[in-house]
């Protein structure tokens, strides 16, 4: 089974490269604004986002929460979203963590291919934590109330 993930990335020749990598292991659809990427979410479900926090209509961390919020739509099903950013200091990286980041990733010193294993743990650490909660929710429907089931 294909896994789908959108690359939000205004950078043409990183999105050239991002996409060269990612398409050996998942489908992958492209936006270069927020806006675009909005669209996306709301027209396809994905397996995982990821995200460049500085486009041309947002940035920092106002985009991933834009992004964050448009995936959570998906209910039950959450989306992972990881950062692939040239801007995220340790500061916004700890608050994107908060937020619910799934990882925050540095774009100078992250290897291509270390982008793709993330967002396969990303998803697989989704779906671990979706699987838990429905378990625990089916043998403990109190803890269905209590959770906030997510990644």
């Amino acid at each position: 089974m294909s896994r789908n993930v959108l690359l939000i990335e205004d950078s043409r020749h990183q999105s050239l490269v991002i996409i060269r990598e990612l398409k050996q292991t998942f489908e992958v659809d492209h936006a270069v604004s927020l806006s675009d990427a909005i669209d996306l979410i709301r027209a396809n479900q994905y397996d995982a986002i990821l995200c460049d926090l500085d486009l041309g209509d947002s940035e920092g961390l106002p985009t991933f929460e834009s992004v964050k919020a448009a995936a959570n739509n998906w209910l039950p099903h959450q989306i992972p979203v990881v950062v692939y950013s040239g801007s995220a200091s340790p500061r916004l990286a700890c608050e994107l963590k908060q937020h619910g980041c799934s990882c925050v990733l540095a774009k100078d010193s992250t290897k291509l291919t270390d982008i793709a294993k993330q967002l396969a743990t990303a998803i697989l650490r989704c779906t671990l934590i979706e699987c838990t909660y429905g378990v625990r929710s089916l043998l403990y429907p109190a803890y269905a109330d209590a959770c906030a089931g997510g990644c």
